[in-house]
């Protein structure tokens, strides 16, 4: 599977603003990561087939913005077209900063959810299982931290689906 990352420039904004003991900086606690959202936008379609875009560095939020309950979108292609958006705060446990200048992140979609099951907001996949291509990872103050575009992946029923997320710093 292809995939491209990057540190987006709001969270390394955040940081140097840290850093620098400035007023407006976040509270310590609520720069850590917190959790993550999957969406079926971050592509554009050539020749036919959706193909996921490089991750812009000044992304502040994945593109995808239809929740499971809501219709699905009638337009087919970006930029009018819209996809599911899954969210769910992580575990401590699947954020692991041992290794010496990464941190690694496991993001982990369960086998069966309401929000994932048969639930695509695609053009032409309405409520079927959803076609991911893009991964954002938060912190508390819900600052996008990483943004992530990759080859589409299919949330199927009853299988949980995880992505690995290496922060290299």
């Amino acid at each position: 599977m292809a995939a491209t990352g990057v540190a987006v420039r709001v969270y390394r904004e955040r940081i140097a603003e840290l850093a620098a003991n400035l007023p407006a900086a976040p509270a310590r606690t609520n720069m850590y990561i917190h959790s993550f959202s999957v969406g079926e936008m971050g592509w554009e379609r050539v020749g036919g087939v959706r193909v996921p875009v490089p991750p812009p560095d000044s992304a502040t939020n994945i593109i995808a913005n239809i929740a499971y309950d809501q219709p699905c979108s009638s337009e087919p292609d970006p930029p009018l077209a819209q996809g599911l958006r899954y969210n769910q705060v992580l575990d401590p446990s699947e954020v692991d900063g041992t290794q010496p200048g990464i941190v690694t992140v496991t993001c982990t979609l369960p086998p069966t959810s309401i929000e994932l099951d048969g639930t695509s907001k695609l053009d032409g996949n309405c409520d079927q299982d959803p076609k991911f291509f893009e991964l954002g990872i938060f912190n508390a103050n819900n600052d996008m931290i990483v943004y992530a575009t990759f080859d589409e992946v299919v949330k199927q029923t009853g299988v949980s689906l995880e992505f690995t997320v290496e922060i290299t710093y």
